[in-house]
């Protein structure tokens, strides 16, 4: 039995949000691969290095001309940063995410001690 046929027949909240995220983060990691595969920053880099080595240009203005070198790894950079989630979020507003969190769990810690059955030996 595959594991979306067993996660049909036995869906949990916990199991379905574990599933959702996973989906989420592999859509990150596909979007960052399509964004490296369409700048072609190797095709440019083995360029201007090759113009370098056949004298075409010296060492020397080697700098002058990475401009364009330049320029795609900083759409790179934007892009990259412009799908990372939660990069937007200030340091507070995640403190405060992580304190309602732990007071979730507190809570539940407590409503399963109170309904715990007590064990008799």
């Amino acid at each position: 039995m595959d594991i979306d046929t067993e996660f049909k027949q036995f869906p949990t909240p916990e199991l379905e949000t574990l599933v959702g995220t996973i989906d989420k983060e592999q859509l990150q990691v596909d979007a960052l691969a399509q964004i490296t595969r369409d700048t072609e920053l190797l095709p440019a880099l083995i360029e201007l290095i090759e113009d370098v080595k056949s004298g075409r240009i010296s060492v020397q203005e080697f700098g002058n001309h990475a401009g364009p070198l330049r320029r795609k790894i900083s759409r790179i950079k934007q892009n990259l940063v412009a799908n990372i989630d939660g990069l937007e979020e200030t340091n507070d507003d995640r403190q405060f995410q992580i304190n309602e969190f732990k007071s979730g769990i507190e809570k539940k810690k407590y409503v399963k001690a109170r309904f715990t059955p007590a064990k008799f030996y």
